[in-house]
């Protein structure tokens, strides 16, 4: 078990005792380990059951936030299947209830709150084409693992199945170059993830969802865990009595950091029974 530092205690206590809380966290390498079949991974039971203890506390809201579309999210966030199995071979019991978590996919541009956004015709066009130039950039390396993940408002271009990182790098870069001509005078955008070059059809974040989010549920403090370059949007918002918690070893704007998925789910734990030990004393519960 993950033994938080004094600095993540206080700040998960300070969180805690808000008379509004949101726990909002990122899935893939947060929530799940990485895994290159990507429908094959698995949350972590004791994060889930955490964020899914929020959902169901009051004035309290548990949510999940990924760069996934919302209905993969899902998916995902329900199964109970054995890491590293892909979906398609799950059992009808493998799932779990998740009704009351707020799902945040697409960056935020789609979610299950209604506060997601609808592309106009322009943008739908822009999607095809966006798709099509990604599939040519996969198709001109057969074989090597790039492979085209196609979203509802986006579209994106995975090397988590590569063994080159060299070549990974440069259809990322023959993918870009198409971007910048393609995205120019639109409202379309693009960013790097872990091993992927996504781009959307609208400029959507992390960042912003969760501003939204704040104005949308009345929300005094955020807490916030993700271990990729996109999860960056989300820390550089977060200010007062919100939380940033980056899980890995790379850079970030995050003031506080754990090792990997088991810590997170250990300090999304914690952070469940200070929230639950606070409403009880203040007799909400």
């Amino acid at each position: 078990m993950f033994t938080p530092s004094d600095d993540i205690n206080q700040a998960l206590r300070t969180a805690a005792h808000s008379n509004t809380l949101m726990l909002a966290s990122d899935f893939d390498g947060c929530l799940a380990p990485l895994n290159k079949d990507a429908m094959a991974v698995t949350a972590n039971p004791t994060a889930m059951n955490a964020i899914i203890n929020f959902a169901h506390m009051p004035h309290t809201f548990g949510a999940l936030v990924s760069g996934r579309d919302i209905s993969k999210l899902e998916r995902l966030a329900r199964r109970t299947g054995p890491q590293g199995q892909n979906i398609a071979d799950d059992g009808p019991d493998d799932v779990r209830d998740i009704s009351g978590i707020i799902l945040a996919g697409s960056h935020g541009a789609e979610a299950n709150d209604g506060s997601g956004v609808e592309p106009n015709d322009e943008q739908k066009k822009l999607l095809e084409r966006m798709i099509r130039e990604a599939h040519a950039v996969a198709d001109s390396a057969p074989h090597s693992g790039m492979f085209v993940e196609e979203k509802p408002l986006g579209v994106g271009l995975h090397g988590v199945a590569m063994n080159n990182d060299e070549l990974e790098r440069q259809l990322q870069q023959k993918f870009a170059d198409i971007l910048d001509s393609l995205l120019d005078g639109t409202t379309g955008s693009y960013m790097y993830g872990k091993h992927i070059l996504e781009a959307q059809i609208m400029e959507v974040d992390k960042g912003k969802w969760l501003e939204s989010a704040r104005d949308r549920y009345n929300v005094d403090a955020i807490v916030y865990a993700g271990d990729d370059t996109t999860d960056e949007n989300a820390f550089r918002v977060l200010h007062g009595n919100d939380v940033s918690i980056k899980v890995g070893d790379s850079h970030t704007a995050a003031v506080l950091r754990v090792p990997d998925t088991d810590a997170i789910a250990d300090v999304y734990q914690r952070l469940a029974t200070m929230r639950r030990e606070y409403l009880t004393e203040n007799g909400v519960l």
